[in-house]
């Protein structure tokens, strides 16, 4: 829809987040994975504590997309571009509708 709206940084912003959010998840997964092998020799705990450090990683990605959205919104607030408000507010009306279903 941004295409539409001719904002390249729309695009890149939200391959940006997506990334993040993907490699939020991976984190998860591969943690999971991990913490699901058993004790051994060297590691007699086991790796049970790989889903703390993959949350501890996970809520790392969140503060980074966080960061990176404040950093935005103040370029944003410094130096306001031109968008075409009515196509943007039907995008967003579609969004919350899509939300609520």
């Amino acid at each position: 829809m941004a295409f539409i709206c001719s904002q390249v940084q729309i695009n890149i912003f939200s391959f940006f987040i997506y990334a993040l959010d993907i490699a939020g998840f991976l984190t998860s997964v591969v943690a999971i994975i991990i913490s699901k092998k058993s004790a051994n020799l060297k590691y007699t705990f086991g790796f049970q504590r790989a889903q703390t450090l993959g949350a501890l990683a996970s809520v790392a990605f969140v503060w980074l997309m966080t960061a990176y959205l404040v950093i935005e919104a103040i370029k944003r607030i410094k130096t306001p571009e031109n968008i075409n408000g009515k196509f943007m507010f039907f995008i967003a009306l579609f969004g919350v509708a899509v939300n609520i279903v």
